[in-house]
């Protein structure tokens, strides 16, 4: 699968995106989110937010613990934030995604017309706070 990912990421950082979603419409096997993940890096190095959001939505499907794949679709520019505005659960402004053992949120907050954003990482060690808010 890795394989597959590099020809993703090769294509992609060419700014070949029709080409790179061909390829990986046309793989022998499903393309997993190291595939798609390709693909969302190079939308970054693009600035390309509408094929961003697209396979960041892909890439919650496949892996919804990962926050990797959060960073990143927040990464590709600051107009990514309405995407991200959009995925939240709790407010316009907070999401959380659950894991084993940890508990992985972002928060986003308009200071002097530029958007923060911050990861918030909480290790779980007692099964008691998986309940926290």
């Amino acid at each position: 699968m890795e394989h597959y990912a590099c020809v993703v990421d090769m294509l992609g950082r060419a700014g070949r995106f029709d080409d790179a979603e061909d390829f990986m419409e046309h793989m022998k096997v499903r393309p997993n989110g190291s595939v798609y993940g390709a693909l969302l890096g190079a939308c970054q190095v693009h600035r390309n937010i509408k094929l961003g959001e697209r396979v960041a939505h892909k890439l919650f499907e496949l892996e919804p613990n990962n926050a990797g794949n959060y960073v990143m679709l927040s990464n590709l520019a600051l107009d990514g934030w309405s995407a991200i505005s959009r995925l939240a659960t709790d407010s316009p402004s907070w999401f959380r995604v659950e894991a084993p053992n940890a508990l992985q949120g972002f928060h986003s907050a308009l200071m002097k017309g530029v958007v923060i954003a911050y990861l918030h990482v909480v290790i779980l060690v007692q099964p008691s706070w998986r309940n926290l808010p």
